[in-house]
């Protein structure tokens, strides 16, 4: 028989759904947030009006977004990671020097298999769709791939076996032999590049931040529009400055 407990987690874990299904559209109304999770609209209304009162969600022109009251949360943890103090300045300095957007990624501490942009750096003059915040499946992004490639082996076998690889664009690896092998080719290399895999709008390549065990804290990615992003540019230019970068952020994790 169900617990008051179980029933506490279930309500919990609808809220989540509910605050990640506002997240990912555009205004939503009750009515399709209520499609979009095949729960009843007066269920979905009960835990919306809960999450109104608290400012976590807020209505306007019919439909839904999400508070600022959760701000309050996400800048408190992100505060409270070290990799963040360490890595800002270097973020943003990577990001004066290559006039492109360059972003501090950290594997997501959820169920999901994912990578969050905890801090972006995008010079004023750069049109490039600023990543903070985001949440990405780690098989289709530079940052996503070279964290996965540094986790231990059972680690990312267990990862080959989760149930999808979402197509995010007609580039996303999404064949699991194929991703294995680009894995073990990225751990050999020490980068990652996103060919146009997370999005048409940007290729980039990321190097990883790692542990004094070799365990993957984060990643330093640099984004920007394929033209831009090509050719030595890419495969060269940028690797050099991102890998320094990432090295350096290594050292002074160490050192404190």
């Amino acid at each position: 028989m169900p617990t008051a407990d179980d029933y506490g987690i279930k309500a919990t874990m609808t809220s989540h759904r509910i605050l990640d299904t506002i997240r990912s559209r555009d205004r939503p109304t009750l009515t399709e947030i209520a499609r979009a999770l095949d729960l009843s609209k007066p269920a979905v209304h009960k835990h919306l009006a809960t999450l109104e009162t608290l400012g976590y969600v807020m209505r306007r022109d019919g439909g839904y977004e999400i508070g600022l009251e959760l701000v309050s949360f996400g800048v408190y943890a992100r505060r409270r990671q070290r990799i963040y103090e360490v890595a800002r300045p270097r973020v943003v300095e990577l990001a004066n020097t290559m006039r492109e957007q360059v972003c501090l990624v950290v594997p997501g501490q959820g169920s999901e298999w994912n990578c969050l942009y905890v801090f972006t750096a995008v010079p004023a003059d750069v049109d490039t769709p600023d990543q903070e915040g985001e949440i990405r499946p780690l098989h289709a992004t530079a940052a996503g791939k070279v964290i996965l490639a540094n986790m231990d082996k059972d680690e990312v076998a267990e990862f080959l076996d989760h149930d999808s690889l979402s197509s995010e664009t007609a580039n996303t690896i999404t064949e699991r032999n194929e991703l294995k092998s680009k894995l073990q080719a990225i751990r050999d290399q020490g980068v990652a590049y996103d060919r146009q895999e997370q999005s048409d709008d940007y290729r980039g390549v990321a190097a990883p931040v790692l542990d004094d065990d070799g365990r993957p804290l984060g990643a330093i990615e640099v984004l920007g529009p394929p033209p831009r992003m090509s050719g030595k540019r890419l495969e060269e230019d940028t690797v050099g400055l991102v890998v320094s970068g990432a090295r350096d952020v290594e050292n002074k994790l160490s050192i404190d």
